[in-house]
């Protein structure tokens, strides 16, 4: 939404900081969120648009890190 923090910028400062960085892929019609590994600042284009116009990871990409599988 217009009114809400844009998070490009502030994902691209943490890759320049040379820190990984774990974005969220909710479920639809469920209250299920995945923390999924994005693997550079520029990563960010792959993602798939959410009908909540929301960048995040598709259903079918499995090859990501999920934060809470490495312990």
């Amino acid at each position: 939404m217009p009114d809400e923090v844009q998070t490009e910028e502030i994902i691209k400062d943490i890759f320049k900081q040379g820190k990984e960085c774990f974005i969220p892929r909710y479920k639809p019609q469920s209250n299920h969120m995945d923390m999924l590994k994005l693997s550079s600042a520029e990563d960010i284009s792959s993602l798939a648009l959410t009908s909540w116009n929301i960048l995040q990871p598709s259903d079918d990409d499995t090859a990501r890190e999920e934060a809470l599988a490495g312990g």
